[in-house]
């Protein structure tokens, strides 16, 4: 029943985003910048965008590995494209990592190792994305004078960064672990309780330079790019600043599949760097129309998986 409701909230919370987008925008201006748009750009964000996605596999694959799981980056790279198809077309992005999980189980893992993975890998790119941010906003800040909202957002992830760094060194106690156990929500709780398991510094320095990879490729670069490609040069530097920023932001999970907060991200944050609302918002639906594009590639590989699996099971009956 609480989920339901919270699905309705977040079906909410997307229309009247997306009814205040429709309101504020200048839709001619919008359709003229996307007139104007050089093309060659956007064969480099689909460059970079797929260069992410192996980045991301190698990411995973270095994590599934410290729990004895073996598979090959191009492996990965499939599953992540699979995953990024699933969470385009469900409600919500829980979709694509339990498919990575499963895959991960039918091929032979024990499901806590296989699961754990795929939370581990979401936690790890939670606190990169947190520390990014710090380190981004230097350079905002030495840019722009902060508006009080982005000084309070900066504060409020130095206090995350703050709990996080805590939660690293003592989590190994016997406090912490039994601190776990009385966290309310189930999801939240199993993030940290499989947080756990990669007690090996070894393991959160390799997966962690392959999240800051990613994220410099698949954020900062990319978007970055779209920008290009509708002729706009911004500052680089404060541009990663805010690019890390606004990936938060993002993440809130407050709409289905983040449907208006993606836009008024951009719309907000990116103003500040001296382009149009409508330019920013129009990189916003540029990033999310070809991220969506190019998850439909994943769709011949899910199909023809399926197909595989439901022969074999048919074999074995």
């Amino acid at each position: 029943m609480k989920k339901k409701l919270f699905n309705i909230l977040k079906i909410l919370v997307a229309l009247a985003l997306v009814g205040w987008l429709i309101q504020k925008l200048d839709w001619q201006l919008v359709l003229k910048e996307l007139h104007d748009i050089s093309y060659g750009y956007i064969v480099l964000f689909v460059l970079l965008q797929l260069s992410a996605m192996v980045l991301s596999a190698k990411k995973w694959q270095a994590i599934a590995l410290y729990q004895d799981i073996h598979f090959s980056v191009w492996e990965g790279f499939k599953t992540y494209l699979t995953g990024t198809f699933i969470n385009n077309f469900l409600p919500s992005t829980i979709g694509g990592d339990i498919y990575r999980s499963l895959w991960l189980v039918d091929r032979g893992a024990r499901k806590g190792k296989a699961f754990s993975t795929v939370i581990f890998d979401r936690f790890l790119g939670l606190i990169m994305t947190s520390l990014l941010t710090l380190l981004g906003g230097v350079f905002v800040w030495q840019y722009l004078d902060l508006p009080p909202f982005l000084s309070f957002s900066y504060i409020g992830v130095g206090g995350l960064l703050f709990f996080f760094a805590l939660w690293i060194a003592f989590e190994k106690t016997a406090f912490v672990q039994s601190l776990v156990t009385q966290i309310p929500w189930a999801k939240l709780r199993n993030l940290f309780a499989e947080s756990l398991r990669y007690n090996d510094f070894t393991i959160w320095r390799t997966a962690g330079l392959w999240t800051i990879l990613f994220m410099f490729v698949g954020l900062g670069l990319s978007n970055y790019v779209l920008f290009l490609a509708l002729g706009y040069t911004l500052p680089f530097l404060p541009f990663l600043g805010l690019v890390f920023l606004m990936a938060l932001y993002v993440s809130l999970p407050i709409s289905i599949s983040n449907i208006g907060v993606k836009e008024w991200a951009y719309g907000v944050l990116f103003v500040l760097l001296g382009v149009s609302f409508e330019v920013a918002v129009t990189v916003a639906i540029l990033s999310r129309i070809l991220q969506t594009g190019i998850s439909l590639c994943a769709l011949p590989i899910y199909l023809k998986e399926t197909s595989d699996k439901i022969l074999t099971e048919e074999e074995k009956a």
